[in-house]
């Protein structure tokens, strides 16, 4: 029985692989622009062709010949009359607006012909039925999403231009017949007026009465720079602009425009549907119906060129629109991990006051050395007598002298003198480690707020990124409508969801602005100065860049203890706080010393002074001689020593205060060090749990993505509810924001362990890096 079903299905196969390959041939020309390889147009048409091969696979063997053009009137018009004239071509589709615009003005069709975009079929002057087709035969077209009067009317709302420039191409009457009534209609239906410019045009140049621009596809003259350099020279000179390639055209400045390129996604299954209609089921051209009811109308704004021209969209507009650069990052200021800390180390606040604390302490030291230095005072003085006092001194003072006098002294031992010294020495270093211990924590915390910017922005991008696949559903759900699939429960279900993405996304642009105001604030500049922060890289850390494959390397709780071991080694080591505690305590032990020697050791000094009259007023002679003496300088000369004796038992009870604030900063030392080791510890398990998280993540996140791309297209063949898309969208969105958080979680993490150890890795030297790393892999290798 088995062998008799494996022949017939044999038969089956070979008989349909025979008829596979005798399918009767669909020869089908397509006449496109000239466009780079990858561009749109290439794209466009690549889809258009899979989409036709897949209506027709076992039906027909399509056969493409694409004539590519420069869309010179006279070359494409050449191209066409060939195409209708081969008759081995069954079918004529052209791609891109003036293509199909040429095709659209010829008379008569001998095969079946589709132009892919007509931009709009009044300006173009080509025909729709009352039943919306073309009514024409062989022919049939695609109304596009695109409307001159609708993007006129988009920026008129949010700037009340009197005056448009309307750039379009040289040739541009040639394809678009009616282009004056169709500007000028809907110029006059704004209370404005319109200019056409030629793409030549000189910005610089413009008519002062011009104060609004929209630029139409400048496909011959343009490249993507072209358009680049013409929006920048419009916004400089604030000029707002609306572009009809919507969202494509704002991304390269562009103030406003209508989102295109969902809807010109939808375009290529359409043309393709068409194709099978008319070779299928053998529908005329003519008959096939040219308007898509489904595009949406969502706009894009660009807020960069919001703000460079001055012109912003209200409210209600922004909170339904797609924002771009909706943070200011319009700056040549650009920040990294590495410039961040480096910036922060520079200007941090905190860090400059704390800097000064050394230096204080270095002039304490300083005061302390001077009681060791020589005293020297000089003094003089004016000094009136009474007459009987005058005349007492024999002569030797009068009624008003004028004196002059110094003293010298010079400490020759004194052992509080010399514990002061040394204290002040060793405190002057626990206030450098103090120091850098502050260093380390603004490095942290400078880092930290880098990464919480980073990670704002995250959260943004997936936040408008989940905006978009509403919008997508939304529409979805709309075209479900317009086929019966659906009701209006699924549309205001799908309302409400939009709404309520919005403010999330609202809020984490709100998060955004506010995490870089904070990292501003840590850099010491202006709160609201714009920067750049640029995604991390691995060689902006030494264990962002082994962290993960150092924990991914340990194959158990063993190997990971002994990391942590060699860690508490290393804090132990190196934390500067430990060693501000050092130098406390041993402040403490020198004052101890002091105290104890207090007992018996003396105080000994040198002094000496020198007195000398420089003038006397109404001096009175001696009584004896009747002479006034001359008055020689006086000096004096000693050497003094102190013993200490008693003292009311102050220096046991001071002795006693040094010995148990010894005890006690043992004490606060032996805690830090249990502190620093649990930090280490837990902070390396919190690497370990981080690095797992990061991996679970990108497992979810795929699966979460596959998932929802699955029933996003089950509910729009209408196999899933709103219910069942809503979850997986849920879904999706929350693992992306698990994966992002877990991310710089765990480089955050990373970073922390750093700060445990008390050594950045990045900021040592390369002896220090080399010491590290060898420290590392022979305390690893090390046996217990």
């Amino acid at each position: 029985m088995s062998k008799l079903l494996t022949s017939l299905l044999l038969l089956f196969f070979a008989a349909f692989s025979a008829d596979a390959q005798n399918l009767k041939s669909l020869n089908i020309t397509i006449i496109s622009e000239m466009d780079v390889p990858n561009g749109v147009l290439t794209q466009f048409e690549a889809q258009t062709k899979t989409e036709i091969n897949s209506l027709l696979l076992n039906r027909r063997k399509v056969v493409y010949d694409t004539k590519k053009c420069t869309c010179e009137p006279s070359e494409i018009q050449n191209l066409f009359t060939a195409a209708f004239a081969d008759n081995n071509v069954d079918m004529i589709i052209a791609i891109g607006t003036q293509p199909s615009a040429a095709l659209s003005q010829l008379k008569n069709y001998s095969k079946p012909a589709i132009a892919s975009l007509i931009i709009d079929h009044e300006l173009q002057n080509v025909p729709m039925t009352n039943a919306g087709t073309s009514g024409v035969n062989n022919f049939s077209y695609i109304e596009s999403p695109f409307s001159f009067a609708k993007d006129l009317k988009l920026l008129h709302s949010i700037f009340p231009f009197k005056n448009i420039g309307v750039i379009a191409e040289s040739d541009a009457d040639t394809f678009f017949p009616n282009i004056n009534d169709l500007f000028g209609d809907a110029a006059k239906d704004l209370d404005a007026d319109f200019t056409i410019l030629s793409p030549a045009f000189n910005v610089n140049s413009l008519p002062s009465n011009i104060d609004a621009i929209y630029v139409l596809p400048l496909t011959k003259t343009f490249a993507a720079k072209d358009y680049l350099k013409l929006f920048a020279d419009l916004a400089d000179k604030k000029l707002p602009s609306v572009a009809l390639m919507g969202e494509r055209m704002v991304e390269q400045g562009a103030l406003i425009g209508y989102e295109s390129q969902p809807n010109i996604d939808k375009l290529p299954r359409r043309i393709a549907l068409n194709v099978s209609k008319i070779i299928t089921d053998g529908i005329n051209a003519s008959d096939i119906p040219v308007k898509v009811v489904t595009y949406s109308d969502n706009v894009v704004i660009n807020m960069e060129t919001a703000r460079k021209t001055g012109v912003y969209p209200h409210w209600d507009l922004a909170s339904e629109a797609t924002l771009l650069n909706a943070i200011d990052e319009n700056t040549d200021r650009s920040l990294s991990l590495k410039t961040t800390i480096m910036e922060a180390l520079d200007r941090n606040l905190s860090l400059k006051v704390a800097s000064i604390d050394p230096k204080l302490a270095q002039t304490e030291v300083a005061l302390a050395k001077s009681e060791y230095l020589p005293q020297l005072d000089v003094n003089t003085s004016i000094i009136g007598l009474d007459e009987n006092t005058a005349q007492n001194s024999f002569g030797t003072k009068g009624r008003l002298n004028w004196l002059a006098s110094s003293s010298l002294s010079q400490l020759v031992y004194s052992e509080p003198a010399l514990a002061n010294i040394a204290i002040q020495k060793l405190l002057t270093k626990g206030q450098e480690a103090g120091l850098a211990a502050t260093q380390l924590d603004v490095v942290l915390e400078a880092a930290q707020s880098y990464l919480t910017v980073l990670q704002a922005r995250a959260f943004m991008d997936i936040q408008a990124s989940n905006v978009s696949v509403t919008k997508d559903n939304l529409d979805i759900s709309k075209a479900k409508d317009e086929v019966g699939y659906s009701g209006a429960t699924d549309l205001n279900r799908w309302k409400t969801e939009l709404a309520l993405d919005k403010i999330d996304l609202n809020d984490a642009m709100a998060q955004l602005q506010q995490a870089k105001y904070s990292l501003n604030q840590i850099l010491n500049q202006d709160i609201n100065e714009a920067f750049l922060a640029e995604d991390i890289s691995e060689d902006d850390n030494f264990l962002m860049a082994n962290g993960g494959r150092l924990m991914y390397s340990i194959k158990n709780e063993a190997e990971l203890e002994k990391l942590a071991d060699f860690f508490v080694e290393e804090a132990l080591a190196n934390l500067p706080t430990l060693k501000e505690i050092d130098y406390g305590l041993a402040s403490q032990e020198r004052l101890l010393k002091s105290k104890e020697r207090a007992f018996y050791m003396p105080t000994a000094g040198v002094s000496g002074g020198w007195d000398y009259t420089i003038k006397r007023w109404d001096i009175s002679p001696n009584a004896l001689t009747g002479v006034i003496p001359d008055v020689e300088p006086g000096w004096n000369l000693g050497l003094g020593v102190a013993f200490p004796i008693l003292q009311g038992g102050q220096r046991n009870i001071n002795k006693q205060q040094t010995e148990l604030s010894i005890l006690q900063t043992e004490g606060q030392r032996a805690d830090a060090e249990n502190q620093f080791e649990l930090r280490v510890r837990a902070t390396l398990q919190q690497v370990g749990a981080s690095a797992y998280s990061v991996q679970q993540f990108k497992v979810a996140t795929t699966a979460a993505g596959d998932n929802f791309d699955i029933v996003q297209d089950a509910y729009s063949q209408g196999l899933a509810n709103v219910t069942t898309l809503i979850d997986a969208q849920n879904a999706k969105i929350q693992t992306e924001i698990g994966a992002a958080n877990a991310g710089y979680q765990f480089m955050l993490d990373l970073l922390k362990l750093e700060r445990s150890i008390g050594f950045y890795y990045n900021l040592g030297t390369p002896q220090e890096q080399n010491a590290f790393m060898d420290r590392l892999a022979q305390y690893m290798v090390s046996s217990e």
